[in-house]
């Protein structure tokens, strides 16, 4: 098991331990936030987050109301099988939703530097691509493609751009000669959004060319009055 999913499963049933939830309702946003699909984090953490439950209700059952629960069963277990299929058989990019909701939680951040003469170059991971030439034939190599097009973060940029009213620059790379031309032509104000961090070969390789050659801003002064 990777480091950081058993990191998370100890953290949020360390917290399910103590307060009767926290498995599903913050493990699954943090797998989304580390690039794992929603089915592959519901299939780790909801077997953990029911053992836990019934090994809390075994200890004290006999002051369980069993006419509550049961009509909490009722109407919640039809929900969750429904979300669920639309889920699976839609195929719905959760991953996209939780990256608009990060930029809404980053809003404030993004607006208070924008608003104080700064200059701002986003990144951030959304999924993991998988490689098209280790496909097995052209039908799953073009499936391979469809679906890490998905994955690019021009969504994010167009949604970015309507809630901060435009001076949003969308790079389809990482690091490179057209990162850098975008860097140097940006002005104060000017927010870069860089494609997933997860499309670059130093992702899996581990080389380190992702963070040498990543152009910066230049360290220019800028006053700011700290709220």
């Amino acid at each position: 098991m990777q480091w950081d999913i058993l990191a998370t499963i100890l953290l949020t049933a360390t917290i399910q331990s103590l307060f009767g939830v926290g498995v599903l309702l913050f493990g699954t946003p943090i797998l989304l936030v580390l690039g794992y699909d929603f089915i592959t984090a519901l299939t780790i953490l909801l077997p953990i987050s029911l053992t836990i439950n019934l090994l809390q209700v075994s200890k004290d059952y006999r002051h369980v109301q069993v006419p509550f629960y049961r009509q909490v069963l009722t109407l919640s277990i039809p929900c969750v099988v429904l979300c669920l299929l639309l889920v699976t058989t839609l195929k719905l990019n959760i991953g996209s939703i939780v990256g608009l909701f990060l930029i809404v939680a980053a809003l404030k951040s993004i607006q208070y530097v924008r608003d104080n003469g700064g200059m701002l170059i986003l990144m951030s991971h959304l999924g993991r691509p998988k490689n098209p030439d280790k496909a097995e034939s052209e039908e799953e190599k073009a499936k391979i493609i469809k679906a890490n097009q998905k994955l690019r973060m021009d969504f994010v940029a167009d949604k970015l751009r309507e809630l901060v009213g435009g001076n949003v620059t969308k790079v389809d790379a990482i690091v490179g000669p057209e990162v850098k031309q975008a860097v140097d032509a940006m002005k104060p104000g000017d927010i870069i959004l860089l494609d997933n961090t997860r499309c670059h070969a130093g992702e899996t390789k581990n080389d380190g060319t992702k963070t040498t050659a990543r152009p910066r801003i230049p360290a220019t002064p800028i006053p700011v009055k700290l709220p």
